[in-house]
């Protein structure tokens, strides 16, 4: 049996085979945060291109009366004798023995204003023709010393004569005509007429009549011409186109 060691063996003992002193345990390394990826910056939104306004149709200009440039024109990028368009006719003088078939004039009635017309101290009124050859509300006064020009028409020998109704003083009528192709102007002076206090027709004037054959065969335009010596007036200016009933 063995003895019991003594104290200061047992201290010593003790001292040898003592428990280690705990190694302190290292404090973890804190994870580094993880860097946030960066933002994508977004993509520009492209500004709509501003769509274009429309620009406004213009509104078409009225086609003016020809001219002689004009007429020139024509005759100049075609040959060919110019075709008449067939009229709407009736009897307008019938109750004054007169039984041919008369068409318009241009604007001849004067109802609807005087486009085409070339006026100088003249105008449009109230008050029509009262003598019966067509209705309306208007006419067309003309001043002493004024001057009346129609458009210009188609003429050809199928348009022999014209007339008109009239109250009043006295006018001078004048034709003016073209051939197609040419630059000059002829005219020719078909009389005159003299107007009484009450509407009533003119005489019958020639118009084709006065013009020589050669020249309607190449194709003609004409116009008419009044020029007043007195304060008169005028409506229902009518061509003959020559047909009858």
């Amino acid at each position: 049996m063995l003895a019991a060691p003594s104290p200061a063996s047992a201290g010593l003992l003790s001292g040898l085979f003592a428990a280690p002193k705990a190694t302190a345990t290292p404090k973890p390394t804190a994870t580094p945060k993880a860097t946030p990826k960066p933002t994508a910056t977004p993509k520009a939104t492209a500004t709509p291109k501003p769509t274009a306004t429309p620009k406004a149709t213009p509104a078409p200009t009225p086609t003016p009366a020809p001219t002689i440039a004009d007429l020139s024109l024509v005759a100049s990028t075609s040959t060919a004798k110019p075709t008449c368009n067939e009229p709407k006719v009736f009897k307008p003088f019938k109750a004054f023995g007169d039984t041919a078939d008369y068409s318009f004039a241009p604007g001849g009635t004067f109802e609807s204003g005087t486009a085409g017309w070339s006026l100088s101290g003249a105008s449009v009124v109230s008050g029509n023709d009262t003598s019966g050859v067509y209705g309306g509300s208007k006419s067309l006064r003309i001043a002493d010393g004024g001057r009346v020009v129609s458009p210009w028409f188609c003429v050809s020998e199928d348009h022999p004569t014209f007339r008109y109704t009239t109250k009043g003083g006295e006018v001078e009528m004048e034709i003016d005509y073209i051939i197609i192709g040419d630059d000059d102007v002829d005219d020719s002076l078909t009389g005159e007429t003299n107007g009484g206090s009450s509407w009533a027709p003119s005489q019958i004037h020639g118009l084709a009549n006065e013009i020589p054959a050669h020249k309607l065969a190449k194709g003609v335009l004409a116009r008419l011409i009044w020029e007043a010596e007195d304060d008169i007036v005028i409506d229902n200016v009518l061509v003959d186109p020559y047909r009858r009933g």
